[in-house]
């Protein structure tokens, strides 16, 4: 049994050459070079050695540089995933750069399923832009079916639509280990929007169709936000602000409950640059300002 495993691990059978002979570990690390999960797959073709290699890779990015028509792409991550050996994924990435593209709800919880039972740790679904126009009227993204996602410490979702509970419940209930969120997301119907996160460090936020953004995150330290009509937030450890988009701060609409007055970084875009936010806070060690100037955008460090 022993000298059957050492054949198989130095590829005995086959055409040897000195890259196949090289452990499990060393050869992933070289797939992960590749930096797309087809491609790493089309490795099989090698040898015998080489067909399994890339179904336990920690990492994979599906469809981002793949070269298939878009519903063919579609198929080529659902086979990926089904096609997967090991227990755990430490990285998801799939994003659809396909023009015309139709992704169907019920194929993206499959993908999300896949995350949750396999304990993803970065989670990154995105639609570009340029198809977004394209999706089905009544697409949504709907994640309680999806399970609990116990080892995601990481989560981007990029131009879905999601209906306001959920995303509370997401990050509240099903993420108990987020530390990462980063959310372009538009509301199902106008409607408040909560998330409460006693991990949560780093919130980057755009909701389209949000009447009232509520943060509740006592180990928050970095925070951007962008077209808020309302927001209050709670996060007495918030270090870094980014406050961008078209909506200027309004100390009326907006209020940051408890967070210092002195903090590392305040950076505002070129169209909500406001005076009541400078006042805000005492100090601030990094200011950026993006000023229009002409229809030139000026970028300034102080």
């Amino acid at each position: 049994m022993a000298g059957e495993d050492c054949n198989r691990r130095h590829g005995a059978g086959d055409d040897d050459d000195r890259i196949s002979g090289l452990p499990d570990d060393l050869l992933r690390r070289i797939l992960l070079r590749l930096g797309s999960t087809r491609a790493a797959a089309r490795t099989s073709v090698l040898s015998r050695r080489w067909r399994r290699v890339w179904a336990h890779l920690p990492d994979l990015r599906l469809g981002t540089c793949d070269d298939h028509p878009g519903a063919t792409r579609l198929d080529t991550v659902d086979s990926a995933l089904n096609a997967y050996d090991a227990p755990a994924v430490r990285r998801l990435d799939v994003a659809m750069h396909c023009h015309g593209l139709r992704v169907r709800a019920c194929r993206v919880a499959t993908w999300l399923r896949f995350a949750s039972q396999h304990r993803v740790r970065k989670l990154d679904i995105e639609v570009p832009s340029q198809t977004r126009f394209t999706l089905e009227q009544r697409w949504r993204l709907r994640l309680r079916s999806a399970g609990v996602f116990v080892a995601l410490t990481d989560l981007h979702i990029s131009l879905a639509t999601m209906e306001a509970s959920e995303l509370g419940t997401l990050v509240s209930s099903q993420c108990p280990r987020l530390t990462n969120l980063n959310l372009l997301v538009t509301l199902a119907a106008a409607s408040n929007v909560c998330i409460r996160s006693d991990l949560l460090r780093s919130l980057q936020i755009r909701v389209e169709n949000v009447h009232r953004l509520q943060v509740i995150a006592p180990n928050l330290e970095v925070l951007a936000v962008s077209d808020a009509t309302e927001a209050h937030v709670s996060a007495p450890k918030l270090n870094e602000i980014t406050w961008d988009g078209g909506i200027a701060y309004d100390p009326r609409r907006h209020c940051f409950a408890d967070a210092g007055r002195h903090i590392r970084l305040l950076d505002l875009g070129s169209k909500c640059v406001a005076a009541s936010l400078l006042q805000r806070f005492d100090k601030a060690d990094v200011l950026k300002l993006n000023l229009n100037l002409c229809d030139r955008t000026v970028r300034w460090y102080h």
